[in-house]
């Protein structure tokens, strides 16, 4: 059935913010079939406007990390296009990726392996500034004192935290995360999601990031693509205000966004 939208509601509380630092993104009737005649995703049109977070949620196998592969350039969509303004060069950090894994180089510690885009860069930037750039990154994502340990040396929440780190240490335009905190417990996917708005606010660029975690969702967008089948569902605008916290979890805006994500995802009539 139809659905009437909520309106976005930005908070007075972010105008203090620095100008978003992001880039728009448009998918326009995207659509990639495999080789093998599966048809992962079909004419997905959706838009994230720069400097704002999108999820995209759906059952497994709805096409939502093809989705977000394809923004990345990694598959080349069968038909429909993708447009980032302004556009970004990933050979020169402009785009950011955080796997569901945190895939860490185990015999880099965890300041080389922050230090690692930043090496692969064309880039004037001496070894010591690097070090420094990373070092100032860590500590950001609250591993200040972590910096010299390897990867068997953290548990799975720290590692997550280097990821990320190593992700934002090129200061990208765009951040790309899938699942990042699905093996993670409750607990530590709260606090790695209050330490993705805590990024976001002091720098917002532009985030879509896959989950199937509808509070997490709720908790960390400005808008919300469902998917199923391989299908762009609905596209749902996030009325929680501005800044964010726990306390939100017990307003109406999130248990009534939870509950329209949710009966979209099933497909209820």
């Amino acid at each position: 059935m139809q659905r009437q939208q909520a309106k976005l509601i930005e908070s007075d509380h972010i105008s203090n913010q620095t100008t978003n630092t992001g880039s728009s993104i448009d998918c326009r009737c995207v659509s990639l079939v495999f080789s093998s005649g599966t048809r992962a995703v079909d004419e997905v049109t959706l838009s994230v406007p720069a400097g704002k977070i999108m999820s995209l949620v759906g059952p497994s196998g709805c096409g939502k990390t093809t989705m977000l592969r394809m923004i990345a350039g990694l598959e080349k969509p069968t038909a429909g296009e993708i447009q980032i303004t302004p556009s970004i060069d990933g050979a020169a950090g402009e785009i950011g990726f955080v796997f569901q894994q945190p895939s860490l180089l185990r015999w880099r510690t965890a300041i080389e392996n922050v230090t690692l885009p930043l090496e692969l860069m064309s880039s004037s930037a001496t070894q010591s500034q690097n070090r420094s750039t990373a070092a100032q990154m860590l500590q950001q994502v609250g591993l200040a004192d972590s910096v010299n340990l390897y990867p068997h040396q953290l548990s799975g929440g720290m590692r997550m935290r280097v990821s990320i780190a190593r992700a934002l240490v090129t200061q990208p335009k765009v951040l790309l995360l899938d699942e990042p905190f699905a093996a993670l417990d409750d607990t530590l996917r709260e606090q790695l999601g209050g330490l993705v708005l805590d990024l976001w606010t002091q720098r917002p660029l532009t985030i879509v990031m896959v989950t199937h975690n509808i509070a997490e969702a709720v908790m960390l967008s400005h808008r919300i693509a469902v998917m199923r089948n391989g299908k762009l569902a609905e596209t749902i605008d996030n009325p929680m205000p501005w800044p964010r916290d726990d306390s939100n979890r017990s307003q109406a805006p999130f248990s009534d966004t939870y509950q329209l994500v949710r009966s979209v995802m099933r497909g209820d009539d």
